[in-house]
């Protein structure tokens, strides 16, 4: 039989994508035709404004990816549904990751501007400032992928991400073995409570063992913190 691993639950945190889901624009229209209320309709920016309010207060590079009727509710555009998928989901923490609802392309949608043309992008990579923009296909290849998000990601930081994800793999497997550890210990304590009580001999040996795997999650946090700060270039 083939051996399958899986990530623990701390790995499995680690590798989410954290996205960020904006508002549309929207402003009332004139209540004075006899209706009892305003009705609220949406307008497009431009380009810029529609950048700018994608990006907020965030100065990371942007990862935008808008869904489409076949990969709605999905990572489909971005993710391999057959490959590994931890380097770019690693590498997604150096971005600022937006994902819009597939009408994003009608014409007085919010960010419309940034899906135009006849054959709109189905995700793009961006600077923080906006000045250098990739766009992306949706079926791309994983390595033009990683290229492009590494081309952006050393335009945007001082340190090298690649040396930073060789470390966060080992970070990773860090966290699998304590959680592991961990569970294995908790198990241990919820059997020894129902044999011989929380007050057993056993049962400070285990809390100690506990402590000692808690801790050393702590200080692996610490390190990860360390790692994924590659300090962000001042913007010119």
């Amino acid at each position: 039989m083939a051996l399958t691993f899986e990530r623990r639950k701390t790995s499995k945190d680690r590798l989410q994508i954290r996205w960020d889901y904006p508002a549309s624009m929207e402003v009332e229209q004139d209540a004075g035709t006899g209706r009892t209320r305003s009705v609220a309709r949406m307008y497009a920016l431009e380009r810029d404004a529609a950048l700018a309010k994608l990006r907020g207060d965030d100065p990371r590079p942007l990862l935008v990816v808008r869904e489409c009727g076949r990969c709605k509710g999905t990572n489909d555009a971005l993710l391999s549904r057959t490959l590994d998928n931890e380097r770019t989901l690693l590498l997604s923490r150096w971005f600022h990751c937006v994902k819009l609802k597939h009408h994003v392309v009608k014409d007085d949608h919010t960010f419309s501007a940034l899906f135009a043309g006849q054959q709109p992008p189905h995700l793009f990579l961006a600077s923080a400032d906006g000045e250098a923009i990739v766009p992306l296909p949706g079926d791309q290849s994983q390595s033009d992928l990683w290229a492009a998000m590494h081309d952006m990601l050393d335009a945007a930081y001082e340190r090298d991400a690649r040396q930073a994800l060789k470390e966060l793999n080992k970070l990773l497997a860090r966290f699998d073995d304590l959680d592991s550890q961990e569970d294995q210990l908790l198990e241990q304590i919820d059997r020894e409570v129902e044999r011989r009580g929380p007050k057993s001999a056993k049962m400070r040996r285990l809390q100690a063992k506990l402590r000692a795997v808690q801790d050393k999650k702590a200080k692996a946090r610490e390190r990860e913190d360390e790692v994924v700060d590659l300090g962000l270039k001042p913007a010119e």
